[in-house]
Formats: C-alpha cells, structure tokens, sequence
C-alpha cells in the first residue's frame, strides 16, 4: 500500500479498500485508485485553488467553475476485470424519454482500475435536457485508449414522439419537456397549459461530433456538405437494418475511420448510440448551429445559409447568431485548407438551402419557415469576373448549388441558378468548395475576399447574405 501524504498519528485507514489512504485520498467514500481529477492539474493532494474531490465524487469532473448540470454529470470507477457503467439522467426506458448520458465499459477494456467521468458543460442556465443548440459533454478521461470499444449513448426528450426534440418544460407540469406542437394539452396532460420554449430542433438534423469532427455511420470523416442527419431509414447512410451494427476497431488510430463509429441514431427512442476507443469531447446539436446566416431578416434567413469549415471560429452576435466573418492565418490547420504557409488561405465553404433553423425567432417564436427556393445567385464575385481566382470561386459556388436539383443559368454574368422545379427539400447543403484568399501586399498585410448571394422564393421574399472571409499572414 502507498501514499504521498502523511496522516497524522500514522492512522492509515483506507475505508474504501481502493489502496489509498483515507488521509490522501481524494475521495475517501469511493473507490478511484487512479485518483484522477480531470478539472485539477494537482490531484494528489489537491494543490492551491484545487478544492474538488477526484473525479468519482465531483459533480462537475471536468469543469474547474462547477457550472455543469449536476444530473448529467459525475463519474465512476470501472475495472479491468469487470468493466462498469455510468448512467445519468433519467433512465432511457423512463416515460417520457428526457436527457440521458449513458456509459458502458466492457470488461477487458482498461488494465487497470480506471475513473471515468462525464461533465455537461452547458450552463445550468441552459440545461441540456430542454437545449440542444448545442450541448457539450466532456467524456474523460481524454486520450486514454481503451483495448476494446466503449459504448456510449445519449438520449433527448421528445414525449409525443413527433419528430421534433422537446426544448421546454410544460407551465402547468414542469415535470413533462414539450415542443410547440401542443404537448402541454390533453391529451398529452391532464390541465391545458403552455411549453417554456416555443421553437423545435427536427430530430433529423442532430448532429452529433467529437472534436468538432462530425460522425458518419462507419467514423469520424466529414459528412457530405458538412451536415450529419439523425436518419436512421435514410438509405444512403444506414445499411437494411434500422441501425448499423458496426462496431468500432480499437486497432485504428484516435480520432479515424473505426476508431469510433455512430452506431445508432434512433427518431424512434430519441438516442444516438457510438462506440468509441477514445473519450473526448461531445457536442450535440442541430446541424444549423453552424451554420451563417449572412445578415438580413429572421423572417428570410433561412432560405439560403453559408456553411464554413472552420468549427473553432464561431463568433456569435447579439442575434445568437454565427458571425459572418472568418478570420484564418495562413498555414493554420483547421481553416486554411491547404495547410501551407504558402501566401494564400483556402477557405471550405458551401451553401444551405431551406434550412430549419430554431435559431431564428421574433417574440419567442420561430420566424422564418422553410419555403420554395426559385432562385439563387451569386452577386459577388462574378463568375466572369477578370480576377481568375475570384471567377474560379463564384463558379465552384453557382455550380455546386446548380448540382442540387434541376435547374439551369441565367444572369449578364452567369450567377444565377434558376431551380425547375422550385427546390423544396429542408435542410440540404453543398459539398464545400475551395475559396482562395491570398495574403495583402507582399504577402506581409491580410486578405480579404467578400462573397455575396441572394435566393428568391417562389413567393418573391428574398434573402441576401454575406460572408467576409480573411487571411492573415503567419506570426
């Protein structure tokens, strides 16, 4: 038996049998013979400005402030030889289904006693069971590899089942989560009342990424467009069955191909379930939480939204909204494409039509419907424009939006897609397209490049968007 502490009198009492003194043990009732604490650099004892217990006994495991949802967080010690689980929130079978984070650790898959924890690190302000946009969940502890996968499930509210995740709580039960669609009236409840929370998440646009790096059905690699649906009947993501039984390889490097797959989506029991080899940070969300509006009314902002890779640039405005404005040094991994310091940054970008954005409200209510989309140009730049970097980027723009749906080009300049019919699909992205940016004078001062579009409905409401994309040189 060891210690790096010195109890008084000698009395070196281990309550909890996990081989630690009572006297130096960061949580004496529980056994964490690793003695990890994922918000404090100082585990052992707990150093200055370090008063949590380990992570097994801390409410908040991986938030140093303590401002997590006390319900979906904490942690656990598993076994090499057993395994364990972690299970928070309501039970997943409860009726109605509410949030929940569920943990299961197969025998075999550490080698030696571990602690494992979750943290929501939403605001309680925000809690994640009435809030998906988006909630983030820290599984810990991150890097550790483990040798077989781990299975991890998270659930969210939807009481009638209608497709739509339930944000509020019902005025006359705060018991019951509720959506717009009259869930706080019989016959959902007993006493007519009103939902705290007017507008709707569409369970088929969850996403759910690690890392900032969506999942697909076999991994973490970028979706089509940059948009991961929860479809679990869509063909082109799920084989015959309602659920895809891949499991993950812990052979494969962190963070690729197999090394953690999206096991399950299901509208059906309002749960997304992976298996991963690796803890890491978790965010779930509606896809449109990434999304750029470009500027304009709430009322129209939906029609057409810009999609930018670049998942640790999210500035948010007073609208709470995405800024349309994406700063990227040159070389930086992440948002410069190519990857090189090399007097020019390239930029991912595409463009969203039709898109449910829950985001968009006046007076608490959602604002802009999703409609028919007759028309949508590029204004700037032109695709004829006599710069061949900018015409190259408004063309790849015109003609990835074109390639959605039939339609044809028209415009003195060659920037407009005309859909014939009119596009009516939701929530549908392009593949994201190079945007070149080079650096300013002598590649010492930024760049700066503006894109600039417009869509047009059927009904002639009209949404014009901007984006300004800038470069900046390397330190």
């Amino acid at each position: 038996m060891s210690c790096d502490c010195h109890p008084p009198g000698g009395i070196f009492n281990d309550g909890d049998t996990d081989l630690v003194y009572d006297a130096c043990d960061n949580c004496p009732g529980e056994k964490n013979p690793d003695q990890r604490n994922s918000d404090c650099p100082n585990t052992s004892p707990p150093g200055p400005g370090c008063t949590d217990n380990g992570d097994v006994c801390d409410d908040c495991p991986a938030d140093e402030n303590n401002g997590c949802d006390p319900s979906l967080s904490g942690g656990t010690n598993v076994t090499s030889a057993a395994g364990g689980s972690l299970s928070l929130g309501p039970a997943i079978t409860s009726t109605p289904p509410n949030a929940t984070i569920m943990v299961e650790v197969p025998a075999g898959a550490v080698c030696e006693d571990t602690s494992i924890s979750v943290t929501n690190k939403q605001s309680q302000s925000v809690p994640f069971a009435y809030h998906l946009t988006p909630a983030k969940l820290a599984l810990r502890p991150e890097g550790m590899h483990f040798n077989v996968p781990v299975k991890v499930t998270i659930g969210w509210a939807d009481q009638d089942n209608d497709g739509d995740v339930d944000e509020g709580v019902c005025t006359s039960d705060p018991t019951l989560s509720c959506d717009h669609h009259g869930d706080c009236e019989p016959p959902h409840t007993t006493t007519t009342g009103t939902c705290s929370v007017t507008g709707a998440v569409n369970e088929e646009v969850i996403k759910l990424e690690r890392n900032n790096d969506p999942f697909t059905e076999n991994g973490f690699v970028s979706c089509a467009g940059g948009v991961c649906r929860c479809k679990e009947h869509d063909p082109t993501e799920t084989p015959t069955t309602s659920c895809a039984t891949t499991v993950a390889n812990c052979n494969d490097p962190a963070g690729t191909l197999k090394a953690s797959v999206a096991n399950c989506c299901s509208i059906a029991n309002n749960t997304w379930s992976f298996h991963t080899c690796d803890f890491s940070t978790l965010d779930l969300a509606e896809h449109a939480t990434d999304l750029i509006a470009g500027g304009g009314s709430v009322l129209t902002d939906c029609v057409a939204e810009w999609n930018v890779d670049y998942p640790d640039n999210r500035p948010i405005d007073r609208k709470g909204l995405v800024k349309n404005k994406v700063i990227c040094t040159d070389g930086q991994i992440g948002c410069d494409g190519d990857g090189q310091a090399n007097g020019t940054c390239v930029f991912r970008v595409g463009v969203c039509l039709n898109t449910e954005d829950s985001r968009l409200v006046k007076d608490n209510v959602p604002a802009c419907p999703v409609t028919n989309v007759a028309r949508w140009e590029i204004r700037k730049p032109r695709p004829d424009s006599s710069d061949q970097g900018q015409a190259a980027s408004a063309v790849a723009l015109r003609d990835a939006v074109a390639a959605l749906a039939p339609s044809s080009i028209d415009g003195d300049h060659q920037e407009g897609v005309v859909f014939g019919p009119a596009f009516t699909s939701t929530d549908v992205c392009t593949p994201l397209v190079s945007v070149a940016v080079p650096l300013g004078h002598a590649g010492t001062s930024p760049g700066k490049a503006i894109l600039k579009s417009k869509a047009r409905t059927m009904m002639g409401a009209k949404d014009s968007d901007t984006l300004k994309l800038y470069c900046l040189p390397p330190a």
